[in-house]
């Protein structure tokens, strides 16, 4: 009876370390299983962050590109603006150079003639 006491008693403590085993064992596979886990969700909150990261680097772009655009227009009316005024009094300056010459042209013809009628 003894033997057979031992026995079962040895077949309980070999039950008692398989369920403790396996345990160790589920127990290590879902600690893998959460890193894994874990792993996917941080790669794919790195790559969310990464793609609004990008989104707003091109925003930031065409914003610029559509201020530039802007200034470029502003910038273009501002120089044609300019040089309308320019022309003017570029114009303006040239007719009253044009007419003072054309007075001492005609002042030094009138002398001329008077020279030539005086001779």
């Amino acid at each position: 009876m003894a033997k057979i006491g031992k026995k079962i008693e040895k077949e309980k403590l070999k039950k008692k370390e398989k369920i403790r085993k396996q345990a160790k064992l589920e127990k290590k596979k879902d600690k893998t299983e959460l890193k894994k886990e874990k792993d996917t969700q941080t790669a794919i909150a790195k790559e969310r962050r990464r793609n609004i990261l990008e989104g707003a680097r091109s925003a930031k772009k065409v914003f610029r590109k559509r201020q530039m655009r802007k200034y470029k227009i502003r910038n273009a009316d501002v120089i044609r603006q300019q040089m309308r005024e320019y022309n003017i009094r570029n114009a303006d300056v040239i007719c009253q150079q044009m007419s003072k010459y054309n007075v001492r042209i005609a002042d030094l013809q009138e002398m001329q003639i008077f020279n030539v009628n005086r001779c």
